[in-house]
């Protein structure tokens, strides 16, 4: 099982997300990805939040831990909470290099307001992330 750091970014009853468009599919998810051999939870966490969005982070707190299953990828997700952060929005990374008409990531801030009605995956953390900060 592959584990993965997660970001829940949030200003100004905002939280950042990345839209991802494909043919057929339209749906969100949580910034962040693998934690890479030698490193800690928390540095995956901030090297992809650099990665993805250009910020620079302040991990606040550890919120939940989670076991998803997505697209056949069996992921042990770690969500931390981030409320200081620096830097210009800009996507990076393999997801920039990845990007194309039919394969698009977006960095979106969504208000929390309208988290309810947007397909963000994975679901049980998006239940956790209204209940928490709504």
């Amino acid at each position: 099982m592959r584990k993965t750091s997660r970001l829940i970014i949030i200003k100004e009853n905002k939280i950042l997300l990345i839209h991802r468009i494909k043919p057929n599919r339209d749906y969100y998810v949580f910034p962040g990805g693998a934690v890479e051999k030698g490193e800690t939870k928390e540095e995956a966490a901030i090297r992809e939040t650099k990665e993805e969005t250009n910020l620079d982070i302040k991990i606040d707190h550890f919120l939940w831990k989670f076991k998803n299953i997505f697209d056949k990828d069996k992921n042990l997700e770690y969500y931390f909470l981030i409320k200081k952060f620096k830097g210009v929005l800009k996507l990076r990374g393999p997801e920039a290099k990845k990007q194309t008409k039919d394969n698009q990531y977006l960095l979106e801030w969504i208000p929390l307001s309208k988290l309810k009605k947007i397909s963000l995956f994975p679901e049980e953390i998006k239940i956790k992330v209204l209940k928490e900060f709504r």
